[in-house]
């Protein structure tokens, strides 16, 4: 694997953790050492076609089902609008928030693949569909928290 991917995957771990444990505060149950490993490994199969199934099967193959369900998921998501926030979600919201090995405004991010890829109809399908995951996202994992911060105010 890449240097690069490496450090991505480390980026991503640290914002993955981070979200996880504000859920867990909150009381969301999540485990988060499968949450870290998913992320950390995520882009494994980077640069092949559908690199997340790519990457899901290596890890079945290592005998990792568990973390191989979590990056299968960490490209395209439909999240729940109700119910647990899940480990799928977390790792896919702090995907979207780390470009290269750097923290990203969400919307930023977004809004320059829009910019870059403006020109192709499907690009944009695609890019609004998992801007649009990645917010609802952010506002589930938000009401958690905020709900956990009233309960003990």
């Amino acid at each position: 694997v890449p240097a690069a991917v490496v450090a991505h995957g480390q980026a991503v771990a640290r914002a993955a953790r981070g979200l996880g444990q504000a859920l867990v505060a909150a009381g969301n149950s999540l485990d988060l050492d499968l949450l870290e490993a998913a992320a950390r490994c995520h882009d494994l199969a980077k640069g092949q076609p559908d690199h997340a199934q790519a990457g899901a099967a290596i890890l079945r193959d290592w005998g990792w089902p568990r973390v191989a369900e979590l990056v299968a998921r960490h490209a395209d998501i439909d999240p729940p609008q109700e119910g647990p926030v899940g480990a799928d979600e977390v790792l896919y919201l702090a995907d979207k928030l780390v470009e290269g090995d750097q923290p990203v405004d969400l919307d930023q991010r977004f809004q320059a693949k829009l910019a870059r890829h403006g020109g192709d109809p499907g690009a944009v399908i695609a890019i609004e569909r998992r801007w649009s995951a990645a917010r609802a996202i952010r506002a589930r994992i938000a009401a958690v928290c905020e709900r956990d911060q009233a309960a003990a105010g």
